[in-house]
């Protein structure tokens, strides 16, 4: 955890998100959330379209791992 966040220049805006889950980031945050969740009804409400979800979250996952090895 140490590590990826040395590597990731907006963690103060993804605590920001986590807290004020109002704003846009949060929203986010939240589709995240409901995507990881298998919650579409979630994404609806959210107005997020969940293939654009699916590919943000598929693609951060492959970032992910590109920081991990």
């Amino acid at each position: 955890m140490q590590k990826a966040q040395q590597h990731n220049p907006s963690s103060d805006a993804v605590r920001s998100a986590m807290l004020n889950q109002n704003f846009e980031k949060g929203r986010l945050l939240a589709a995240v959330k409901a995507y990881e969740r298998n919650d579409w009804g979630a994404l609806m409400r959210l107005r997020i379209d969940p293939e654009k979800v699916a590919k943000a979250y598929l693609d951060s996952v492959g970032g992910s791992e590109d920081i991990l090895h």
